[in-house]
C-alpha cells in the first residue's frame, strides 16, 4: 500500500472499486452534492463547533448551536446541492435545527475531552503480529468520559435507527476500535450517536459492543490497498448507481487524471 487508507476509502472500494478510482485515484469533481451529504457537513461542522467551545470551557446553548448550522448549511447551498424531490433547504434547516437541540440536550451533561481527533496508525495482523505496509487514517469524532478512560463517540446522521446488525457490519466502527487500540493500548468503548432525520427527529444513542471482528479488518484493509496498487477498478452495476455523484464520468468511462 502506497498511502494510507481511510474507513471510507475502504468502504467505497468495497462498495465499488471504479467510484474508488474515479473519486480518490483521478481525483475527479462530484458531478453533484447530494442533500443529505451536504446536511451531514453542516451539521457536523456545528456540533464540532459545540465540542470545541466545550472543552474551552465554554457552554453555549442550543440556540448558538443552531445559529452555527444555519450558518454553514447556507454556504453549503452555493455548492450546488442537489435535492431528491420531496425535499428542498428550508426542511433540512427545520430538521437540523430540531436534531440540533436533541443533540445538545442529550450531550449536556457528557465530559467532552476531545473533538475531531486525528489518527494515523499501522495495519498489523492481530495473531501473528506481521505489520503490513499499508496505515490506517482517520479522524474520532469525539471522546467523553474521563483522560485515559475516555469513550469514543461517533455521530452519524440516518434515516433510520442503526439496528444491532448494522451497527456489528459497519466498517467504520471496527476500524476506530481497532485505530484506538493501536494508538492508546486499549480497546474503548464505543458509542454512536444517531441523529434519526424522521419526520419526527430522534436522537438515538447506542453502545457498540460487537464490530467486524479485528482480524477481518486488517485483512479487508490490507487486500483493499493491494487491489489499489495493482491498479484493480472494476465497476459494479447496482442500486447505488442512481444517486452516485460520479455517474456520469462512469458511463462515459472517464480516465483522465483530474488537472
Amino acid at each position: 500500500m502506497n498511502v494510507p487508507l481511510s474507513a471510507s476509502q475502504i468502504t467505497t472500494y468495497l462498495l465499488c472499486a471504479r467510484k474508488y478510482q474515479l473519486r480518490y485515484e483521478l481525483g475527479l469533481r462530484p458531478e453533484f452534492k447530494s442533500a443529505a451529504l451536504a446536511f451531514g457537513s453542516a451539521m457536523h461542522s456545528a456540533i464540532d463547533w459545540w465540542h470545541a467551545e466545550r472543552i474551552d470551557g465554554r457552554s453555549p446553548g442550543a440556540a448558538e448551536v443552531v445559529r452555527t448550522f444555519r450558518s454553514d448549511w447556507q454556504s453549503e447551498q452555493e455548492t450546488g446541492v442537489r435535492y431528491d424531490a420531496d425535499e428542498n433547504a428550508a426542511g433540512f434547516e427545520s430538521l437540523g435545527s430540531a436534531l440540533l437541540e436533541l443533540y445538545v440536550a442529550r450531550m449536556a451533561a457528557e465530559n467532552i475531552v476531545a473533538t475531531e481527533v486525528p489518527f494515523e496508525v499501522p495495519l498489523v495482523d492481530p495473531e501473528s503480529g506481521e505489520v503490513f505496509a499499508g496505515r490506517l487514517r482517520g479522524y474520532f469524532d469525539a471522546l467523553i468520559g474521563e483522560p485515559g478512560a475516555e469513550t469514543l463517540v461517533e455521530v452519524k446522521t440516518t434515516a433510520r435507527r442503526f439496528s444491532a446488525a448494522d451497527l456489528r457490519r459497519k466498517v467504520q466502527f471496527a476500524a476506530y476500535r481497532y485505530a484506538f487500540r493501536q494508538a492508546r493500548g486499549r480497546v474503548p468503548d464505543v458509542k454512536v450517536v444517531a441523529l434519526v432525520k424522521t419526520k419526527r427527529p430522534a436522537i438515538d444513542v447506542q453502545d457498540v459492543t460487537e464490530t467486524l471482528d479485528e482480524r477481518l479488518f486488517v485483512r479487508m484493509a490490507v487486500e483493499v490497498g493491494r487491489a489499489v496498487d495493482a491498479g484493480v477498478f472494476p465497476a459494479n452495476p447496482g442500486w447505488a448507481c442512481d444517486g452516485c455523484e460520479h455517474a456520469k464520468a462512469c458511463a462515459a468511462g472517464e480516465v483522465k487524471r483530474a488537472a
